[in-house]
């Protein structure tokens, strides 16, 4: 890894010494990118290689070349107004990124300054009505960035193929009359949220993933920095405020299932404000909190390794997990819809 690190730096800095990599990062990601915390002239970087085929469930759209130019573009556009972005470094020849060929792959890699900070996951009503100001910022300063580059992006269409993912494994595999009904009768409310959460107004650019693990903060609670550039792009801001309250209202730390509808409400009106948000969007909002939790990857993975084990009982508790966390998953909007 030290010899493919050193070829991509020779791209960014004529010369360099005392190359030291401090750690890799995002193990077990979803995606399949190589990503390090790196020090080398008394600085400290992180350098991450994009693969080829970075996943085989990427649902959500590819980076192109152009498309990963554009997200740099939009996070030197925050850093100018005041929003702390990890800072990409160009390379020699003041390309946002360099592509290089190791080992049979191609890789596209960026590097970044490191940011230090830390990550805040358990949320308090202090905390979380910070982090809703806070957003509602980068929102407002994102809102006169315009793009050529960027396609207007849906969730929706993502949890589409997830679904579609599952029926086609259903028809492929000898699963029985009950299994297929309990899984019909599921992704029957699957197909009811999306109908009910879809919207033409994909004409918000922002990055979409503000989860607390590509957020930084300093001592002083201050928003030191976010890390994560790959899902920038035109969205619907009820979507990206769906996921929001989700992350942002889990009181036990991000790996909990326990969700606050008090917190859900702190982080709502911090973030809304003055502004009013119509009936519509509100039910919209049930609906991708739904689709969040209960159509994501986590779940279509468990639902196809099942199927393939051919356990009734166990799509049942399956099944019966998710529909539950639905239900919790709607009710953190309980002080909310009235």
């Amino acid at each position: 890894m030290h010899q493919l690190i050193n070829k991509a730096l020779l791209s960014f800095f004529p010369e360099y010494n005392n190359l030291l990599i401090e750690g890799e990062l995002h193990i077990g990601s979803w995606n399949k990118d190589l990503h390090y915390k790196i020090s080398m002239n008394n600085q400290s970087y992180s350098i991450r290689f994009i693969g080829d085929n970075r996943s085989s469930h990427n649902v959500f759209g590819e980076i192109t070349d152009e498309i990963l130019t554009e997200q740099i573009r939009y996070t030197d556009y925050l850093i100018q107004r005041g929003v702390p972005f990890a800072e990409a470094i160009p390379s020699i020849n003041g390309d946002s990124f360099v592509s290089i060929e190791w080992k049979g792959s191609n890789y596209r890699v960026v590097l970044f300054k490191w940011v230090e900070g830390q990550h805040i996951t358990k949320c308090t009503n202090s905390f979380t009505k910070l982090v809703g100001k806070t957003v509602k910022n980068i929102h407002e300063v994102s809102r006169d960035f315009r793009s050529p580059v960027f396609e207007q992006n849906s969730h929706l269409a993502g949890y589409t193929k997830f679904i579609a993912q599952i029926k086609q494994k259903r028809e492929i595999t000898n699963v029985s009359t009950e299994m297929a009904r309990t899984l019909n009768s599921y992704l029957h409310i699957a197909e009811n949220h999306i109908n009910l959460s879809k919207s033409d107004k994909l004409d918000f650019i922002v990055q979409s993933d503000l989860n607390p693990l590509n957020v930084l903060w300093n001592n002083e609670n201050r928003l030191a920095g976010i890390v994560d550039f790959e899902s920038i792009g035109y969205t619907d801001r009820i979507e990206g405020l769906a996921w929001l309250i989700k992350w942002y209202s889990r009181n036990n730390g991000i790996g909990s299932t326990r969700l606050s509808p008090d917190l859900a409400k702190t982080f709502f009106d911090a973030y809304i404000s003055e502004k009013t948000i119509s009936v519509e969007e509100k039910e919209r909002l049930q609906s991708l909190l739904w689709l969040s939790g209960c159509m994501n990857w986590n779940f279509v993975k468990r639902t196809i390794e099942i199927m393939d084990l051919n356990e009734e009982t166990t799509m049942k508790h399956h099944i019966s997990f998710y529909v539950s966390r639905g239900e919790k998953l709607k009710s953190l909007l309980s002080q909310i819809l009235v």
